[in-house]
């Protein structure tokens, strides 16, 4: 039942802002744990993935809320991602390195959100959860789209090669015949 036809947006996010509140130091709202988005990346075949970063776009009703932030289950959701806005975009700013604000009472896709971490080695599924709030009316929508995960993840090399090789002749490696 998403607030916007075709896209994943929804409302009911924590208040904290007034109608067109643009300086961050005007937002008096918290961070509600109860509320986010959420998605799981998980290794393919056991084999692990070293995990720095994601980047999306997002979008809000004119009374949507003004703050956003990422956390992960690499720390039990205890602390909020390092935020960058790349490529620069007016719309959003950056407050204490790791909430992501709306510098305007912008609508419409925005892109930019970006953040950051190190998660080296992982074998097991991480999950993280996108959290918004400083909303101005409990019915504006704030919405995500477009999302990429960054970082090294498994190759499964050689998937033709075991060591039955009637049909197959590209899969040699060096020294094999």
């Amino acid at each position: 039942n998403s607030s916007v036809s075709g896209s994943f947006a929804f409302s009911q996010w924590a208040g904290g802002a007034m109608q067109g509140d643009s300086a961050y130091s005007q937002l008096t709202g918290q961070l509600d744990n109860t509320r986010y988005y959420q998605f799981t990346v998980s290794p393919l075949l056991g084999i692990g993935m070293d995990l720095t970063g994601l980047n999306f776009s997002v979008d809000r009703s004119s009374t949507g809320p003004r703050t956003f932030a990422v956390r992960s289950s690499n720390d039990n959701y205890a602390t909020n991602l390092a935020a960058n806005v790349i490529p620069t975009n007016a719309a959003l700013n950056v407050q204490s390195s790791n909430v992501l604000y709306f510098t305007r009472d912008t609508t419409g896709a925005v892109n930019g959100a970006t953040f950051t971490y190190n998660f080296p080695d992982l074998t097991g599924p991480v999950t993280f959860r996108i959290y918004a709030w400083n909303s101005e009316d409990p019915a504006g929508y704030f919405a995500v789209d477009s999302v990429v995960v960054k970082g090294l993840f498994g190759v499964i090399e050689n998937t033709q090669n075991y060591m039955e090789y009637s049909y197959c002749t590209h899969m040699f490696t060096d020294g094999q015949a």
